[in-house]
């Protein structure tokens, strides 16, 4: 229950159950629990050593003293990285207690606008390996996909959609082989009057149709608004027609009409 408490940052509950364990807890110690939620700093240089003034007047004697001041000569060797100006994103909370289970040292969380929740997290465990006969210190961290994805597009950052090539006609296994060797992800597919609302619906961004003396490669237009007989009719007069050869290099035609975004 105390660590759910300070987890939460819930000094008023954090109060009552110091208040009813009674001489369970050393004086000392409690002391030192309702001041959890209250030490975090961060921004300027000035408030994290004000910070760490408070925590080691508050620590000293306990088990803890040697674990902050191990924080803080972290905290000292981060700010004086060569290079780095990490000092207006750095934040310290000597309350954050959530999984400290798991780990024996540092803990750390990646915060970015736009989630709400950090988008990675890690720390050390030098136990963990030990359960599995390798005892050895550790230290790592996992980031959240779904959450740096989420950061990135409220950050503005959008990837542009992976060139994708749907071929189709009498040569079009011989073509798609070679497209795949210049890197492209290619697929094959028939040659019918559907193969644009194919292509759509599946996330294709070109369609390439061979023929006797060559190909024509058109862009998928991939905007559901418009009805598929205008985007046929659009991909056809937009087509760039590459003459045939041998299919190495017709393909390397093709890669190079993909790749420029064209048509």
């Amino acid at each position: 229950a105390l660590s759910e408490a300070l987890a939460r940052k819930d000094s008023a509950q954090l109060e009552a159950l110091l208040r009813g364990a009674g001489t369970s807890i050393a004086a000392g110690d409690a002391r030192a629990l309702r001041e959890l939620p209250q030490l975090a700093a961060g921004g300027s240089d000035e408030q994290v050593t004000a910070l760490f003034g408070r925590a080691r007047a508050l620590l000293a004697g306990s088990r803890a003293e040697g674990a902050g001041r191990e924080l803080e000569a972290l905290w000292r060797a981060a700010l004086d990285m060569r290079g780095a100006d990490l000092g207006d994103v750095l934040h310290l909370d000597l309350g954050e207690v959530r999984g400290l289970a798991y780990y024996t040292g540092v803990v750390f969380q990646l915060l970015a606008d736009g989630p709400g929740e950090p988008i990675g997290s890690g720390g050390r465990y030098d136990g963990l390996l030990e359960r599995f006969g390798l005892p050895m210190p550790a230290i790592g961290f996992a980031l959240q996909l779904d959450a740096v994805a989420w950061a990135r597009s409220a950050a503005g950052m959008v990837d542009a959609p992976p060139r994708r090539v749907l071929v189709a006609g009498d040569a079009a296994a011989t073509l798609a082989s070679a497209l795949r060797e210049g890197g492209l992800q290619v697929a094959v597919h028939s040659a019918s009057d559907d193969i644009t609302g194919y292509a759509r619906a599946w996330g294709f961004t070109h369609i390439v149709r061979t023929d006797t003396t060559g190909c024509a490669v058109v862009g998928v237009d991939a905007t559901p608004s418009q009805p598929l007989a205008a985007a046929q009719a659009a991909a056809k007069s937009v087509a760039t027609r590459v003459d045939g050869g041998e299919p190495r290099e017709v393909a390397r035609r093709v890669l190079e009409v993909v790749r420029r975004g064209q048509p």
